[in-house]
C-alpha cells in the first residue's frame, strides 16, 4: 500500500505486515582442522605462547642459582634443557629427571598444575568443537551489507526511494551500489557467488529460501537479522468499488483466526514437498536452468 497507488485503486483493509530485507548466501562451515584454534580466543592463545616463552628461562634461572651449589640436577642448569622440560609439562610429556631443590620443585609444582587445567581445557572444549561444525562470522546488519562492498539487486526501481529516504546512513550509502536486474536466474547466481545481495520484502524471500534454495534441509540463502521500512499489504480493487466493505469483513475474520499465517506455512510446505533439489549448498555453482527460480514479483 503507499499513497501513490491509492490516487488509482481503493485497498481493502491490511491483510499482512512486511517488512523490507536483504538476502545473501549462507556461507559454508569451516574446514575441520581449524577447530585445532576454537578452544581458546586468540587472546589467551597469545597469553600461552607468552608463558611458554617465560617459563623455560625462569625454570634455568630457578634451577642454575641452585645449581651453583650443586645440590641442584645439573641437567636444569643448562637453558636448553630446561626449555625442553617446559615443552614436556605444557605436552604433557615429563621428563624423568625431578628437581631437587625445594625452591625449583615449587616453581615445577604450580608449572605443572597450570599445564594441566591447560590442557584438560583445551582437549575437553576440542571435543566439543569437533562434535559441532562451526559457521563463519557472516553479515547481519545493514552496516556490514555497506563494509562488504558487495551490490545490492532488486527487481524492481520501487525500493530505490525507500533506501533513498532511510535515515540510516549506511542504508542510504548503498544508493550507489542499488542496480536493477529482472532476471532471476541472474539475480540468484550473483547472490550465490557471493557478489551481491537481494533486496525483497521478507515474506517473498522466505517462500524462496525455503522452496527453491534449501537441500537436504541446509539453506543455501539467508535473510540477515536487520531489515527496514515496514509495510502493509492488501488487495487491490477499483476505485469507490461497493465490494471493499464486504472483503473487509472477510479479511478481518482471516486475521483473527490466525489463517493467513497458517496458509502461509502450508504454502512453504507444499511447494518445498514440489521441488527436489539436487545441487549440493556448499557447491557454487548457478541455479539449473531446468528449474528456474519463479518470479513471484513485487507486491
Amino acid at each position: 500500500m503507499s499513497d501513490t497507488r491509492k490516487q488509482y485503486v481503493d485497498f481493502t483493509e491490511p491483510y499482512k505486515i512486511d517488512m523490507t530485507c536483504f538476502m545473501t548466501r549462507t556461507e559454508p562451515p569451516l574446514p575441520r582442522w581449524h577447530a585445532l584454534a576454537f578452544p581458546f580466543h586468540p587472546w589467551t592463545w597469545l597469553a600461552i605462547l607468552v608463558g611458554f616463552i617465560v617459563s623455560g628461562p625462569v625454570l634455568y634461572c630457578v634451577a642454575f642459582t641452585s645449581g651453583r651449589w650443586g645440590e641442584e640436577v645439573h641437567s636444569l642448569s643448562h637453558l636448553g634443557f630446561s626449555v625442553f622440560y617446559a615443552l614436556g609439562l605444557h605436552t604433557c610429556e615429563t621428563f624423568v629427571q625431578l628437581p631437587r631443590r625445594s625452591s625449583t620443585r615449587v616453581f615445577v609444582i604450580f608449572l605443572w598444575l597450570y599445564t594441566m587445567v591447560l590442557t584438560i581445557s583445551y582437549s575437553t572444549n576440542l571435543t566439543a568443537f569437533l562434535l559441532v561444525r562451526k559457521q563463519p562470522t557472516s553479515m547481519q546488519t545493514i552496516e556490514d551489507i555497506y563494509n562488504s562492498g558487495l551490490d545490492v539487486i532488486s527487481m524492481t526501481d520501487v525500493f530505490r526511494a525507500g533506501i533513498a529516504s532511510s535515515t540510516n546512513p549506511y542504508l542510504k550509502r548503498l544508493l550507489p551500489v542499488h542496480k536493477v536486474n529482472t532476471s532471476t536466474n541472474d539475480i540468484f547466481s550473483r547472490v550465490l557467488g557471493g557478489k551481491a545481495v537481494y533486496l525483497q520484502n521478507r515474506h517473498t524471500l522466505e517462500f524462496q529460501t525455503s522452496t527453491c534454495y534449501t537441500w537436504r534441509g541446509v539453506q543455501r540463502v539467508r535473510i540477515l537479522r536487520e531489515c527496514y521500512k515496514t509495510f502493509n499489504v492488501a488487495m487491490a480493487m477499483r476505485l469507490h468499488t461497493p465490494l471493499k466493505r464486504k472483503f473487509d469483513e472477510v479479511i478481518a475474520m482471516l486475521q483473527q483466526s490466525g489463517l493467513l499465517e497458517h496458509y502461509f506455512m502450508d504454502s512453504l510446505r507444499v511447494a518445498a514437498s514440489d521441488k527436489v533439489s539436487t545441487v549440493d549448498p556448499l557447491s557454487p555453482t548457478q541455479p539449473s536452468a531446468a528449474q528456474p527460480t519463479p518470479d513471484l514479483g513485487h507486491e
